[in-house]
């Protein structure tokens, strides 16, 4: 196979054909052949509108879908098909698709046409962040940790391409796609999408020089417009970090945005000496998700303690109104110590297996203190623990628990007695793992700390 080829099949549906694309590769069999999907954008055979025309649904024979799109002129397609090579693993020719027959549509952007080259790219579920922050807007749901899980997605999405020295010059709200890593988490994972304004910067070099100015308005770096004697416009690893600093704009994270900012003042995408710019770049781009990975374990246990700091108001004011009330005061102290546990282990080296392992002890002990309860046998802390804690602590609660598939979703999504009852019964089920724990003690008020640090009862700190 030396060109690509377009077969047509007719289909028993009026007006309606598949059609298949086989496209020259370096490797066995020679060839690639995908079925490109077919029908309006209602059954959703066409993806979107590109500069050049439709981007529409490619299969493979492995099942894997790509986008393919037409692309502008043969430079273009050439440098597409490199970067995508690079980017999904492809071993794709930059060759185009002669057409054997003439253009439905002869004219594209004013400039007539006789074959049309196109261009493969991975297709990325999810939605934009544009759509996100959308629907956040209007849901009024757009939290801190959200944001902070959001740019750390971003950033590892950038540190993708950027380590293989693809700059994507396009970055913006409606480039990346992003998606939460499972139907029970709160974490992100992004994709950039759109590399048709995409470079590949050559060895021993940091930039690419381009005759023309490419990007979004407003994503773009102002020095770029500061043209050096060579009258080129140079786009780096520093052209995107600014893009990147425009997205935090519109997350809401202007400190963050500020920080980028502050970086790249020290930079000058024009200077001589530019030998280490792109290592420097990906360097702080490592920096900043150590960072924002500090900040978003510090803004879960502002979340954590804010709703406990809840719950013990409300059965001090039980108490009140009870003065018998003594099942509100163990109840406070159950609270009291898991805000501890998760201060320790936001700001100390304290492992996952012993935070949990200290968790799940104190929902234990809640639980059969609810057990021989006359009025209540499901607790609102134990299933509120586990909605409010972070991510990680969350899993392997889970994990321990033993709850999985339909039954985790359905402890996770609301608050009805019977998804507190579900998750009773797996805490009456479970059975510590002979450790000490957070307390050894079967007396409520000689419970110890040993595992956790605390000498004390927490009771006693004032700050609960």
């Amino acid at each position: 196979l030396t060109r690509p080829l377009k077969i047509d099949r007719k289909t028993d549906i009026p007006g309606s054909r598949h059609s298949f694309i086989v496209l020259p590769s370096n490797e066995e069999p020679g060839y690639i052949i995908g079925a490109l999907a077919s029908g309006k954008r209602e059954i959703e055979g066409i993806l979107g509108y590109g500069a050049s025309g439709e981007v529409k649904v490619m299969q493979l024979r492995d099942g894997s879908l790509m986008a393919i799109k037409i692309e502008p002129n043969s430079d273009s397609f050439i440098k597409a098909t490199a970067i995508n090579n690079l980017l999904y693993g492809l071993n794709l020719e930059p060759v185009k698709l002669i057409r054997s027959r003439p253009a439905a549509t002869p004219w594209i952007k004013h400039r007539m046409i006789q074959d049309k080259a196109y261009g493969l790219q991975k297709i990325v579920t999810g939605q934009s962040i544009r759509s996100y922050l959308d629907a956040s807007v209007s849901n009024r749901n757009m939290s801190e940790i959200q944001k902070l899980h959001i740019a750390i997605a971003v950033l590892k999405a950038m540190r993708f391409y950027l380590e293989k020295r693809i700059l994507n010059n396009d970055l913006s709200l409606n480039n990346i796609i992003i998606r939460k890593t499972s139907e029970f988490s709160d974490t992100f994972e992004a994709e950039v999408v759109d590399f048709g304004f995409g470079e590949i910067i050559p060895r021993g070099q940091n930039y690419v020089a381009l005759d023309s100015v490419q990007g979004t308005p407003g994503y773009l770096s102002p020095e770029i417009f500061n043209k050096p004697l060579d009258k080129k416009f140079r786009f780096s690893i520093d052209t995107d970090l600014y893009s990147y600093s425009q997205i935090l704009r519109n997350l809401g994270l202007d400190s963050e945005k500020n920080k980028v900012l502050s970086y790249l003042a020290t930079k000058d995408l024009y200077a001589d000496n530019t030998a280490a710019m792109h290592e420097n770049g990906l360097e702080y781009i490592e920096l900043s998700i150590q960072d924002y990975e500090k900040q978003l374990k510090a803004a879960y246990q502002r979340r954590f303690e804010a709703f406990l700091g809840r719950y013990i108001e409300e059965k001090q004011a039980k108490i009140k109104r009870l003065p018998l009330g003594l099942d509100s005061a163990k109840q406070i102290a159950y609270a009291q110590r898991l805000a501890k546990i998760i201060s320790i282990y936001s700001t100390s080296n304290s492992s996952i297996s012993d935070t949990v392992t200290s968790i799940l002890e104190i929902l234990k002990a809640n639980q059969d203190r609810h057990n021989k309860s006359y009025t209540a046998t499901a607790s609102t802390l134990n299933f509120t623990t586990l909605k409010y804690l972070p991510p990680e602590l969350r899993d392997e609660c889970f994990a321990r628990l033993g709850i999985q598939g339909a039954d985790r979703l359905e402890i996770s999504n609301g608050t009805k007695l019977s998804q507190r009852k579900l998750l009773a019964r797996y805490i009456n089920n479970y059975t510590p793992a002979g450790a000490v724990g957070a307390y050894a003690a079967d007396d409520d008020e000689k419970k110890t700390w040993q595992q956790v640090g605390v000498k004390e009862n927490p009771s006693k700190d004032k700050r609960y």
